[in-house]
């Protein structure tokens, strides 16, 4: 039997009956099976798809402001917002706009 000890960053418990593991963040998890790939936040020991994940520790946009050497954080992977929330700043650039509408005009 293993016994985990749990800090404050960990908050999450798989909901697999045969799992129940602690972890801090869920990992995208992509299914490439199918015809249509579906991605979702899963547990990182058994992969069972996570419900509930933690509000945004940041702010929308927190990605877009960030330098470019700078890692991106775990929660912010498994995110569905991730991808608006790197373009923000550059959404309200007229200058970036008039360049992103080249590109699919």
């Amino acid at each position: 039997m293993t016994t985990e000890t749990v800090t404050d960053n960990q908050s999450l418990t798989c909901s697999n009956p045969r799992c129940k593991r602690i972890f801090a963040s869920p990992i995208l998890v992509q299914n490439l099976s199918s015809e249509k790939m579906v991605s979702y936040s899963g547990c990182p020991y058994c992969l069972t798809e996570i419900d509930e994940i933690p509000e945004c520790t940041h702010h929308f946009g927190y990605l877009s402001e960030r330098s470019k050497g700078e890692e991106t954080p775990d929660e912010c992977m498994t995110c569905k917002k991730t991808i608006e929330c790197m373009l923000l700043r550059l959404r309200k650039s007229e200058k970036a706009i008039k360049e992103i509408k080249k590109w699919y005009c």
